[in-house]
């Protein structure tokens, strides 16, 4: 049977739970504030931003919150998670959690926010088929300030646009060329029959009598 705490061990105990759950409040809130400034600053202030999004995971019934979605009109960009890091387990978790998120909505960048300094902060990449790379934050602003869906179409997809692009050139070059030669052929037709007229009205005015 487990030992019963009464009397002042409670009182003391319980004062410190409520303690300790103060300061991991308090330091979620700073961490929140200091994920606000920092997406309040290029490469992100010229997007929108989602604060506190539900998002479905994809495995019925499991869901998550992801605490700030940078985005543009139809595809999600940067999703950032807040975690107080009372615990190494606690950061691993996190992960996982961003992994699931950015995989259930198809974003390329993600952000785990542990502390108020963006530099001590998890910056990832979703690379699709559970591929995930820690990135530097220089090389994730960079490329959310370049941002362009095409960004995130397969390679398969790509290729196909790009195949698309060179026969639309190629199709152009052999029309422009068509149009080249089709004036040439006009050209060198109407000089020919100019040739010829001359040649009959000679033929014409020598053979006519005088």
């Amino acid at each position: 049977m487990g030992n019963i705490i009464c009397g002042d061990t409670a009182i003391r105990y319980l004062s410190s739970w409520h303690q300790r759950s103060k300061e991991f409040m308090m330091l979620r809130d700073r961490i929140k504030q200091a994920v606000t400034n920092y997406l309040s600053t290029l490469p992100f202030s010229d997007k929108d931003t989602l604060r506190d999004l539900p998002l479905r995971i994809g495995v019925p019934g499991v869901s998550g919150v992801a605490d700030y979605v940078v985005c543009d009109t139809n595809y999600f960009i940067v999703i950032v998670v807040c975690k107080v890091p009372n615990t190494k387990r606690a950061v691993l978790e996190a992960r996982e959690h961003l992994k699931c998120i950015l995989s259930a909505t198809d974003t390329q960048f993600g952000i785990i926010a542990t502390s108020t300094d963006p530099d001590s902060w998890f910056f990832s990449e979703n690379r699709r088929n559970n591929w995930f790379v820690e990135i530097p934050r220089a090389s994730l602003e960079s490329r959310v300030a370049h941002w362009h869906p095409d960004m995130r179409q397969t390679a398969s997809i790509l290729n196909l646009r790009e195949a698309i692009g060179k026969w639309k050139n190629l199709s152009e070059q052999q029309l422009k060329e068509l149009r080249r030669w089709r004036w040439t052929a006009i050209g060198l037709g109407v000089g020919f029959l100019g040739v010829s007229l001359v040649f009959i009205w000679y033929i014409l005015k020598s053979s006519a009598p005088f």
